[in-house]
């Protein structure tokens, strides 16, 4: 908890001026902000913890946002968690992989998180 608590407060100090007060996180990872623009569809969201670690699927809609924004936005925020990129779409750090998929769901453009063990 301790971590979490100084990784938010990281964050929170590295991003613009007047804008600290707009960052959220994902409800389901809890160490993953929430970009502006993307709204979370919780209930489309699953979480299981294993031995080998944990298992979090997260779904957020894009509005007016494009792939390559959200691809900028995380390739600059996940490394201040953390998070080292291993492709265009793939992060890892420790035992973790997190990937990011674009697709379409009922004609709304969506992302998907998801993050597993390695």
């Amino acid at each position: 908890m301790r971590i979490l608590f100084s990784l938010c407060l990281l964050f929170t100090f590295t991003i613009p001026a007047g804008h600290a007060e707009a960052v959220r996180f994902f409800e389901s990872i809890q160490d993953l902000p929430l970009m502006p623009g993307l709204v979370e569809r919780a209930e489309d969201s699953l979480a299981f913890d294993k031995p080998e670690g944990r298992i979090v699927e997260s779904v957020a809609e894009m509005q007016n946002l494009s792939g390559q924004a959200v691809r900028d936005y995380y390739g600059s925020t996940l490394p201040q968690f953390g998070w080292h990129r291993a492709g265009p779409n793939r992060f890892v750090r420790r035992n973790e992989s997190l990937e990011l998929a674009f697709e379409a769901l009922h004609g709304v453009q969506i992302m998907r998180v998801s993050i597993h063990p390695r």
